[in-house]
C-alpha cells in the first residue's frame, strides 16, 4: 500500500496476483509485469500506471487525479471508475477486455485494442465533458451508453469510434436526451451538444433502443428532424463535429437517428458516416440492424 505525499516508483515483476493499493496524494509511477489476475486500486492524482500481459489484469480508480493506464494484452483485463479523474486508458489486443464508467466527471479518453468482444459500459457520468471511446478491429464489440439530463444540460455524453464487425451499440438503459423539446418541431439543423456521437458502425452491426418494442418494426427517413412517436427514424445530412450541430441534406454522409424510449420522450444520437447504411437497415423488438 501506498501511503506518501512524495512522488514513488513501484515496479513488481512477473508473479501472479500481485496487489497494490494507492492511497496517497502523491503522482506515483507503477509497473506491473506479466502475471495473471494483478490489481491496481488508486485513489492517486496522475498516476502512471502499467501492466503487462497476463491475464485478468485489473486496474479501479477511485481518485481526483488524470491518471494514465496500460493494461497489456491478456484477455479479460478491465478498468472501473467510480471517480472524478479524467483519465487516458488504453487496453491491448487482448479479448474480452472492459471498461465500466460509473459517475464520473467525463473528459476520459479509453482506446481499445484488436480483441474480441470488448465491453464498454458508460453510466451517467456527473460533468458536461465528453468521454472519448475508441474501439479496435475484432469482432462482436459492445457499448452501452446511458446519458443523465435533458438538453440542453446533459452529462455523461460520449464520442464512440467502432472498428470492428457485428458491433453493439446498446442504448435500452438510456434516459435521454434529444436535440430539443418538442423534438416533434421540424428544423434542418439542430444542436449536437447533448447527443453521443458514434463513428464506424457497418451493415450487420446493431443499435438496440431504449423502449424496445415500443418502436414499432418500420424505419422512416423523417423530413425536418422531426421525431415520430413510436418510431425509429432517421434522417440524413451533415454533422459538423466544430459547430457541434447537424444538419438536414439529402447529400449527407451522417445520419441522425430519433426514438421514441418507451414514454413518448425522444432520444437522437449522430451516426457519423451510416447514411449509406439507411436504405438497408431494418428493427425488430427495438433493435435496429443496419444495412
Amino acid at each position: 500500500m501506498i501511503n506518501y505525499l512524495s512522488q514513488i516508483s513501484i515496479t513488481l515483476g512477473d508473479g501472479h496476483d500481485d496487489r497494490v493499493e494507492d492511497r496517497s496524494a502523491g503522482r506515483n509511477f507503477i509497473t506491473l509485469g506479466d502475471g495473471h489476475r494483478d490489481f491496481v486500486d488508486t485513489i492517486g492524482r496522475g498516476d502512471v500506471i502499467t501492466l503487462g500481459d497476463g491475464l485478468s489484469d485489473s486496474v479501479v480508480d477511485r481518485g481526483t487525479g488524470d491518471n494514465t493506464v496500460v493494461l497489456g494484452n491478456g484477455f479479460f483485463d478491465s478498468f472501473g471508475a467510480n471517480s472524478v479523474a479524467r483519465d487516458f486508458v488504453t487496453l491491448g489486443n487482448g479479448d474480452f477486455d472492459s471498461v465500466q464508467l460509473t459517475n464520473n466527471a467525463g473528459g476520459n479518453t479509453f482506446i481499445l485494442g484488436n480483441g474480441l468482444g470488448d465491453v464498454v459500459r458508460l453510466y451517467g457520468s456527473s460533468g458536461p465533458d465528453r468521454d472519448r471511446v475508441t474501439l479496435g478491429h475484432g469482432s462482436g464489440d459492445v457499448v452501452t451508453l446511458t446519458p443523465n439530463g435533458l438538453h440542453p444540460v446533459v452529462v455523461g455524453v460520449a464520442d464512440v469510434t467502432f472498428g470492428g464487425p457485428d458491433a453493439v451499440l446498446n442504448l435500452s438503459p438510456t434516459a435521454g436526451p434529444s436535440f430539443m423539446s418538442p423534438t416533434t418541431v421540424a428544423q434542418i439543423a439542430v444542436d449536437t451538444r447533448g447527443l453521443d456521437v458514434i463513428s464506424g458502425l457497418i451493415k450487420g452491426d446493431r443499435i438496440v433502443l431504449s423502449g424496445g418494442s415500443a418502436n414499432h418494426d418500420t424505419l422512416a427517413t423523417t423530413l425536418h428532424l422531426a421525431g415520430v412517436s413510436n418510431e425509429g427514424v432517421f434522417a440524413i445530412g451533415f454533422y459538423n463535429a466544430l459547430a457541434q450541430a447537424f444538419t438536414e441534406s439529402a447529400l449527407g454522409h451522417d445520419t441522425l437517428l430519433t426514438f421514441d424510449d418507451g414514454t413518448h420522450n425522444f432520444i437522437s444520437v449522430v451516426l457519423v458516416g451510416a447514411a449509406g447504411e439507411i436504405a438497408g437497415s431494418t428493427i425488430h423488438a427495438g433493435t435496429i440492424t443496419m444495412g
